[in-house]
């Protein structure tokens, strides 16, 4: 962030390298690899994200995106909303305050089925009713019931750290380190909100994906996104 709208910041890289581990392998065991790729690709999970963003027009009641990751499901979905001025660039705005724009409702579906359960039913007035968008901050990364935390307090998501997150996955561990089939849907987020934003916002989603690549014995590098 900056005083100054019109300020003329320039960024100048003065050095730049890249650090590589280089180690030295038994022959034999190069010798062993090279019969195993022979005989098949060495395939090796990865874990791929996907960002997107879309525009609540200001005045809109409602936000509903359908297909949110063109026809993929990712394991682990997160998303909050920050003003679009702040997100494209404006230098007097933060554009990490994800604001809670007065919510009411939350719901995720995959195709029309709701996942992982029910709409949130939130309200930030008055008579605030959060914890439950709260705790997805937990059970949608892995850290519910475990000694652990995130550094955001109950009363802080309220004030810039409104981010929810979803465990898509149907074990609902999406944070463990087994490989989770790659799922195909149409994933869509509908938001209600009490009072319509008076500017417009952008809704940030971010996506988790489970992937492979696959390398070959002449070092053909292979990936599929599409599932």
């Amino acid at each position: 962030m900056a005083s100054e709208d019109d300020a003329d910041f320039r960024v100048k890289l003065t050095d730049a390298y890249l650090k590589i581990r280089k180690v030295k392998i038994n022959p034999s065991i190069s010798v062993a690899h090279e019969i195993a790729l022979k005989k098949g690709p060495a395939i090796y999970p990865i874990r791929r994200v996907e960002c997107k963003s879309f525009i609540v027009p200001a005045g809109n009641p409602s936000l509903r995106k359908d297909n949110l990751f063109n026809g993929l499901v990712p394991k682990t979905v997160v998303f909050g909303m920050v003003e679009s001025d702040a997100f494209n660039g404006a230098l007097k705005k933060n554009p990490y305050n994800f604001q809670h724009f007065s919510v009411s409702s939350i719901g995720i579906t995959v195709n029309g089925e709701e996942i992982p359960f029910k709409p949130l039913q939130l309200s930030y007035g008055a008579a605030p009713k959060y914890i439950e968008a709260f705790t997805t901050l937990f059970s949608g990364t892995g850290k519910m019931y475990h000694n652990t935390g995130n550094d955001i307090s109950r009363e802080e998501f309220p004030e810039g750290y409104a981010v929810y997150a979803f465990d898509l996955t149907p074990d609902m561990c999406g944070a463990s380190p087994h490989f989770n089939a790659v799922q195909k849907g149409n994933l869509a987020i509908d938001i209600q909100f009490s009072a319509a934003p008076a500017n417009a916002v952008s809704l940030v989603c971010y996506g988790e994906f489970e992937n492979t690549v696959h390398i070959d014995s002449e070092r053909n590098v292979v990936y599929d996104y599409s599932g």
